[in-house]
């Protein structure tokens, strides 16, 4: 089994400033899904639109992996700072009075992805800084009832980020060879796009909150990438119905 892991910077290597992430390095940015769940901890949206920045590594497949504060940047000289605050970071946000307003950007930076920074001649510098808003505007209605159709009935068409399921595994996973069964419900949209909601994630390896919520917000993310064909296969249109999927990540072919 191969896992396509990226090489690490060395811990005692100069940290260098990181790339701004412009808006053609994302090939595929957080979904309507992954921006409806990463509102909904919050017991009221903001008032006013909220930017986060965080600096992020960036995995060989487009990933950021480990984030830090913008902010926090002039303190870190080197990679192995810059782990330090990075962990610290992750475990203060799934902590009880953790700052959501960062969680739900942190966790939508988790949820994109870039070109692959070995394709960019990035000179090894994986390392790239990304602002999320987090805006009243990102919560989804209330979904109203609606004709559920089965997943089997759904003509799929393809990716149009061209991104295979393997791209979209979260790294945190892949590393501990976790293969989930995920199950989502979504609403097919006017623009034949999924809203997704309601995920259900089920494995036998013990991981944290913050590595279950990956892996939902990747399944929302492999949904999001695909648009369904006007009509089921039995002749029905499919905008406006419901469908339950189930997703099975395994590790077979990675």
């Amino acid at each position: 089994m191969l896992l396509l892991l990226g090489l690490a910077p060395a811990p005692d290597a100069r940290l260098p400033a990181p790339i701004e992430a412009k808006a053609g390095d994302i090939v595929l940015a957080p979904s309507a899904s992954v921006r409806a769940a990463t509102i909904a901890p919050l017991a009221r949206p903001p008032e006013r639109p909220m930017t986060v920045k965080l600096a992020c590594e960036v995995h060989a497949n487009g990933e950021p992996i480990r984030c830090v504060r913008a902010e926090s940047l002039g303190g870190l000289a080197r990679w192995s700072d810059f782990y330090a605050a990075a962990d610290s970071l992750a475990r203060s946000l799934y902590e009880p009075g953790g700052d959501l307003i960062v969680r739900g950007a942190y966790e939508r930076v988790h949820a994109l992805r870039v070109r692959a920074w070995k394709s960019r001649d990035f000179a090894g510098k994986a390392f790239m800084l990304f602002s999320e808003v987090i805006a009243a505007g990102d919560a989804a209605p209330p979904p109203q009832p609606a004709e559920t159709v089965s997943a089997e009935s759904l003509v799929f068409e393809d990716s149009p980020a061209g991104l295979d399921m393997d791209q979209l595994y979260p790294e945190a996973a892949l590393r501990n060879e976790v293969q989930p069964h995920v199950t989502i419900t979504c609403r097919v949209q006017p623009s034949r796009e999924l809203l997704c909601r309601d995920g259900e994630v089920a494995w036998f390896q013990p991981l944290d909150g913050a590595a279950t919520r990956q892996m939902l917000l990747a399944t929302y993310q492999f949904a999001a990438a695909r648009k369904v064909a006007p009509l089921t296969r039995d002749g029905r249109q499919t905008v406006g119905r419901d469908v339950r999927i189930d997703v099975h990540w395994n590790l077979k072919g990675i």
